[in-house]
């Protein structure tokens, strides 16, 4: 038989021989769960290895001869950093293994652990011997790892996308809170009194015209007659000539540059 690999210089190592029968492969299965888990493996990987060892202890009981079924089959596991190895072996006639065994039809009855087997681990080998043979199934870890990292790297780049995309939200909520801070004032200056209220519109447009960074404004107001719009207040000389008075025989028409 094969020597256990070794890849890495301390790996744990299990090794169980059991009575041939169902209920000795279900311990021995659970038995190498707990070993797994032992070592630190995370849940969603130590399932996977359970489900292949359990289903190649129950071959091992099932197509054992009837002369040789006294006989106790073995299952190991082999843990390091880089590499899961289960073994199992049996006493049974053996098989010849294909390399890629394809799916059971779905009223077949057999065929499906060694097809799962062979879906879940990166390799499988069979060894038949003249009196016992041996089920290698071997499970590389550092792909499982570098997927692992590879996750873990986009979700640190996932973070720091949202954490920009909260900043910008906070910089545009500030800013409409400082406008509306700006409206608020200005409103408490109109209902103190006439007096206080002369210079409403001008100090809003001034507060507006720094809150949003713009380069100037113009606010025009219909005249009592309701056909001109004339400018009421002004950023610069500048800007009051952009927002001349405009009339037409009945209808104001707006100005193609931008306007506060």
């Amino acid at each position: 038989m094969p020597a256990l690999s070794q890849k890495s210089a301390r790996p744990a190592t299990l090794r169980i021989a059991f009575e041939p029968s169902i209920e000795a492969a279900r311990e021995a299965s659970v038995a190498v769960r707990s070993f797994l888990a032992e070592q630190g493996m995370p849940e969603k990987e130590i399932f996977s290895y359970e489900l292949c060892i359990a289903e190649a202890c129950y071959n091992a009981i099932e197509y054992a001869d009837t002369a040789v079924r006294n006989g106790k089959p073995v299952a190991e596991a082999l843990y390091t950093e880089e590499l899961i190895e289960l073994r199992v072996t049996d006493y049974t006639p053996g098989f010849d293994l294909a390399a890629r065994i394809p799916l059971p039809a779905p009223d077949s009855e057999r065929g499906r652990g060694l097809f799962l087997i062979q879906t879940v681990m990166d390799e499988v080998l069979y060894f038949r011997g003249s009196s016992e043979n041996q089920l290698v199934m071997r499970k590389k870890r550092v792909a499982t790892e570098a997927i692992a990292s590879k996750h873990e790297l986009g979700s640190v780049q996932q973070l720091a996308e949202a954490k920009e995309a909260l900043d910008k939200l906070n910089s545009v909520l500030e800013m409409r809170s400082e406008v509306l801070s700006a409206v608020f004032r200005c409103c408490a200056e109109m209902g103190r009194g006439e007096e206080t209220s002369e210079g409403f519109g001008e100090r809003l447009l001034k507060d507006l015209l720094h809150l949003t960074s713009t380069d100037w404004y113009v606010l025009r107001l219909f005249s009592s007659e309701g056909r001109q719009l004339a400018v009421a207040s002004a950023s610069s000389p500048a800007a009051v000539i952009v927002g001349a008075v405009v009339s037409t025989g009945g209808a104001a028409i707006p100005s193609t540059n931008t306007e506060t």
